[in-house]
């Protein structure tokens, strides 16, 4: 079976297809690996799912991106890249559901309860410094493949979470807050 042409493949946000054109290789967009696109200010990933051989997909800064659940329809999705992407508790249930990933960026967001991350039990490296986590930390406990788990920044993050983690994933390296921010968890 043969598959989408790369040069058929063609997005209705015009700077997620200028993106498109200045990445693209190769001859199926199927086969395609990666897409770097941050900072683009890419409006909505309304067609990514075409690019079914993505293994990373880096959207970061692109902070009124729609379609987070099309990423979901990405099968061979590794990387994950949406800092800076206004994710708030709502679209973070959809990137839960992607059980694929073992890196996900999620710095500068607006999070909430993390609690649902818990899902991702192939997640080895989790950064999400700066992303308004409140609560559900302890509940990443069970990511027992976690390598890095970066909080700092975090300040509504209760310590007693961030031990409980500690203490779950002792051989992880766990970052809980940052100097500037009066908040110690060591």
């Amino acid at each position: 079976m043969m598959g989408t042409p790369i040069e058929e493949v063609e997005f209705p946000d015009p700077q997620l297809q200028r993106c498109w054109e200045r990445e693209r290789g190769g001859t199926y967009a199927e086969d395609f690996p990666m897409l770097d696109c941050s900072g683009f200010g890419i409006l909505s990933l309304e067609g990514i799912q075409v690019l079914e051989g993505l293994i990373t997909l880096d959207m970061e800064r692109n902070e009124q991106i729609t379609g987070i659940e099309l990423i979901a329809q990405l099968p061979r999705l590794e990387n994950l890249y949406l800092s800076g992407c206004n994710i708030t508790n709502e679209k973070l249930v959809i990137i839960s559901a992607i059980t694929s990933l073992v890196d996900l960026e999620l710095v500068d967001n607006n999070l909430g309860d993390v609690s649902v991350l818990s899902n991702l039990t192939k997640i080895r490296r989790l950064l999400m410094s700066s992303s308004g986590v409140t609560s559900g930390v302890s509940a990443l406990g069970v990511l027992t493949n976690a390598e890095v788990i970066t909080l700092l920044g975090n300040p509504d993050s209760s310590c007693e979470e961030i031990e409980i983690l500690r203490s779950a994933l002792p051989e992880a390296t766990i970052r809980p807050t940052m100097p500037e921010v009066n908040v110690d968890c060591r």
